[in-house]
């Protein structure tokens, strides 16, 4: 389990509308949860700033998908409308004042409908743990948004800079000298084999000199 924070921030080149489109927004989706920013005036290069926390169950797989939708409102034909007028001057002794004037309102601006303008994915599992990531997504059809991941408490961990220098120069430094130098069971393999031992060195002249005391008693001889 981890926490996302995603930061839609704006949207840009979206496909043009008819005039029945009157506000753009946009919905996230992480793992099953959906959230939505507020609605904007319908515009081709909306902005927003808005931050939507998520909880996420498993950053490797998981994704966030971004959908940029709007607000499409038909307007009644004027039967329809008056039909409804009457339908709730019928039925006005059974609801109360503000139930009424909300009615009155939506038959006003007639039925608002919601259509998608553009979707577009992406996966969190190359996401730096406690580093905001920006990203322009393509939309299909058209159009891009612009949001911003970060990962509170998952995501790669990476090396401080001076760590990462000392460890890597500490390393190419045992390897140096385990590739360059002599170990020390190494060197006295080759005293052993190279060289006279000093209880050999005394045998030797025990063997082919003669010693000391030997000298003098033939010099008295």
């Amino acid at each position: 389990m981890g926490v996302l924070n995603v930061t839609v921030v704006e949207a840009k080149d979206l496909p043009p509308k008819d005039a029945s489109t009157t506000e753009v927004f946009v919905s996230v989706q992480v793992d099953g949860t959906v959230l939505h920013v507020p609605v904007k005036p319908a515009d081709a290069n909306p902005k927003w700033g808005d931050v939507l926390t998520f909880q996420v169950a498993d950053p490797a797989t998981s994704k966030v998908v971004v959908e940029v939708k709007d607000k499409v409102t038909k307007k009644k034909d004027k039967e329809g409308k008056e039909g409804k007028e009457k339908k709730d001057k019928e039925k006005k002794e059974k609801k109360d004042k503000g139930d009424k004037e909300k009615k009155d309102k939506q038959d006003k601006d007639g039925k608002v409908t919601e259509g998608s303008v553009g979707k577009a994915e992406t996966g969190l599992a190359k996401l730096h743990k406690g580093q905001a990531e920006n990203l322009w997504l393509p939309l299909a059809p058209g159009g891009q948004v612009h949001i911003q991941l970060l990962a509170t408490d998952f995501g790669v961990v990476e090396e401080k800079k001076e760590e990462k220098k000392d460890k890597e120069g500490k390393e190419g430094k045992e390897k140096k000298d385990k590739e360059g130098k002599v170990p020390k069971e190494g060197k006295e393999k080759k005293d052993k084999e190279g060289k006279v031992p000093k209880e050999g060195k005394e045998k030797k002249d025990k063997e082919g000199k003669v010693p000391k005391e030997g000298k003098e008693k033939k010099d008295k001889e």
